[in-house]
């Protein structure tokens, strides 16, 4: 004898809970770097760097810094925070600067200006799956063959806010003493909501490939 018993499973709802999707996280920066032609023969010597954050606001600003100081420290390169150099509070202009900066016994300084960066924000696709009847066939303690069906009802996934930026910064590599741009390097990269993340890391990029120009001393991992 066969015998037929039915259940609803309750209503899912996928990927509806959130009511926005950041993109937290920067893809791969994209970087490009040029040694200009004077220096490009040039014997590499010890430097003392200064950083100098994009100028677009004080958090983004203290993030670069501190992203591009982080990276130099760990392969023992001697970097400055312009911030500590020159406080917030006081606007100079770039030639004076650059004096405060030679001033601090520094050699260099590593510029960073963002110049392009737009900000997107959509939703992702809304996806309904149909619900459906399951079946299986068992046999009770009686020995009676059943019938069980369960019905999997349909549920919806998809339809996240999320929001994408794509930035280009740039940096630049300035000898004090002549004032000349030594290295130049730009980066593009994609990131999320929170302009400062995307800065710390396009600030990382830009100084790990002036590391790799050779235009520091490294010192080698152990």
């Amino acid at each position: 004898m066969f015998e037929a018993l039915s259940r609803f499973v309750p209503l899912r709802l996928a990927g509806m809970a959130g009511a926005a999707l950041l993109l937290a996280a920067c893809e791969t920066p994209q970087v490009a770097s040029v040694i200009d032609p004077a220096y490009a023969t040039r014997g590499r010597a010890a430097l003392t760097i200064v950083v100098a954050g994009p100028k677009e606001g004080l958090i983004v600003r203290q993030a670069a810094e501190t992203a591009a100081l982080k990276q130099f420290a760990a392969r023992g390169v001697r970097a400055l925070p312009s911030l500590a150099l020159i406080p917030a509070t006081q606007d100079e202009t770039a030639e004076d600067e650059l004096a405060i900066y030679r001033d601090a016994d520094a050699d260099v300084a590593f510029v960073m200006e963002q110049f392009s960066r737009d900000t997107h924000t959509g939703k992702t696709p809304v996806h309904y799956t149909p619900g459906h009847w399951r079946s299986s066939v068992f046999t009770d303690k009686n020995g009676n063959r059943r019938i069980y069906r369960e019905y999997e009802p349909g549920y919806y996934s998809g339809g996240h806010t999320y929001t994408r930026t794509i930035a280009q910064y740039r940096g630049r590599l300035i000898e004090l003493r002549s004032g000349d741009v030594m290295w130049r390097g730009d980066v593009d990269l994609i990131g999320g909501a929170d302009y400062a993340d995307i800065a710390a890391d396009a600030a990382a990029a830009l100084a790990n490939r002036l590391m790799l120009d050779g235009f520091v001393t490294v010192t080698p991992s152990e």
